[in-house]
């Protein structure tokens, strides 16, 4: 059974406020193929974000072509990429609360996942928000 490890990647953003920004686009960052699990859902939330009313523009980087998937954190929190992708349990050297739902057997659904995000987020936002770093989706 597919468990949130397999799935799951955390978004983060350079924190509002968005002005300025909107000239060019935002660059995201992955290090999985577009025709994966993770690039498809990328996928549409560039094309939900760009179709938004002002101009504001999010253009995927999938694959590695713009940081390795290793580096995207890095990047996002120094300000070379405007958002990225990441896996959770990559995180857990600086906050080990990102890696709660990679014990064995604690997640074995989606529906278990949703459970184990639901105590998580709270957690994970504040230590972004510490960062200067949003959690968009997870």
């Amino acid at each position: 059974m597919t468990n949130r490890r397999d799935f799951c990647a955390l978004l983060a953003a350079i924190p509002l406020p968005m002005a300025g920004y909107a000239q060019a686009p935002w660059k995201l960052a992955t290090g999985y193929k577009v025709d994966s699990f993770h690039g498809k859902n990328l996928q549409r939330l560039a094309k939900d974000v760009s179709a938004l009313p002002g101009g504001f523009r999010v253009e995927l980087h999938p694959d590695n072509s713009l940081f390795k998937l290793n580096d995207i954190f890095d990047a996002v929190r120094t300000g070379k990429a405007e958002m990225g992708e990441t896996i959770m349990t990559g995180l857990t050297e600086i906050m080990p609360v990102a890696g709660a739902d990679a014990v064995p057997f604690v997640v074995r659904s989606y529906a278990d996942a949703l459970r184990m995000w639901k105590y998580q987020r709270p957690l994970i936002e504040k230590q972004f928000s510490a960062l200067g770093l949003r959690c968009l989706m997870a």
